[in-house]
């Protein structure tokens, strides 16, 4: 859960599409807060929870252009993210951060070669992880997106920081005081997976968590000192893990690098397999630089 502290500058705006109440339960499309808008998961379906015209794909074609899967994300960005977007007083060109929730490993390829044909031109951190299931059975991504108003005081910049390109799916993107990671995997210089070999020896001792974990921690350590500060300016840690008991391996490197620097996390697990073979989370991180 995210908050504000009430004040003249940081009131919180509900957003609402023309002819889209607020539901009962309170879920806005989005939300305008300063100069952030944040945009609620949206996926490839309509009101009545069918699946939106146009996405779905008839199982005997041969031919056509586009896998399902391709379709829902199109429909996602165009159709659903860049109206709530609009009517916030923004646009997708002032996104900050974009968080997927993907249907199986196999189609993180498709996401991210259809997000590149409208993101290509706009720096945006990309967190995607795998999912299992959806409101909609049918239902096969779901995406949320931070970004800026149009005309915001705050500028968006991409940090130069130098990670390994596959041990993460984008920029570094702040905004003012705010950071936005990509999402980030424990991926080494040489494209390798530390702690594979001997990890499911030493499961008990949580090996594996604890060598990737200290390498991702290392990535993160770099872009606070990139942006002038220490990881005690972490501000929300999230590790989605391929299993969850791997988080102790986790937990023990965050507390061999940083003691009992505050580490404001949320752990769950997620289906596996990830990405990368061997893989035992994907990190994603906001960091206050002031």
């Amino acid at each position: 859960m995210l908050a504000v502290v009430p004040s003249p500058d940081w009131s919180i705006q509900k957003i609402t599409l023309p002819g889209q109440p607020i539901s009962a339960s309170g879920y806005s499309p989005a939300v305008v807060v300063n100069d952030f808008v944040f945009v609620a998961g949206n996926m490839a379906v309509q009101q009545s929870g069918a699946l939106a015209q146009g996405v779905d794909v008839r199982p005997t074609a041969r031919w056509g252009g586009q896998t399902a899967f391709r379709r829902q994300v199109h429909y996602v960005i165009k159709q659903a993210l860049e109206p709530s977007l609009q009517a916030a007083g923004s646009s997708l060109a002032q996104s900050l951060k974009a968080q997927a929730y993907i249907r199986g490993v196999e189609n993180f390829p498709d996401f991210m070669d259809v997000g590149q044909q409208y993101f290509l031109d706009i720096p945006c951190a990309k967190k995607p992880v795998p999912a299992k299931d959806y409101a909609s059975s049918e239902g096969m991504i779901e995406i949320n997106l931070i970004a800026l108003k149009n005309g915001s005081s705050r500028k968006k910049e991409v940090v130069n920081v130098n990670l390994p390109p596959l041990a993460t799916w984008g920029p570094c993107v702040r905004a003012g005081e705010l950071v936005f990671t990509s999402g980030l995997i424990g991926v080494d210089g040489n494209g390798t997976v530390p702690g594979v070999e001997n990890g499911t020896a030493f499961d008990a001792l949580s090996l594996a968590g604890q060598t990737q974990g200290s390498l991702v921690l290392s990535y993160v350590e770099n872009i606070c000192q990139a942006v002038g500060v220490s990881i005690s300016n972490v501000l929300r840690a999230q590790y989605f893990m391929a299993d969850v008991l791997d988080f102790a391996g986790v937990s023990a490197a965050w507390i061999d690098r940083f003691a009992n620097q505050p580490h404001p996390l949320a752990a769950l697990q997620v289906p596996s397999p990830l990405p990368a073979t061997g893989a035992r989370f994907i990190g994603d991180f906001w960091i206050y630089a002031s």
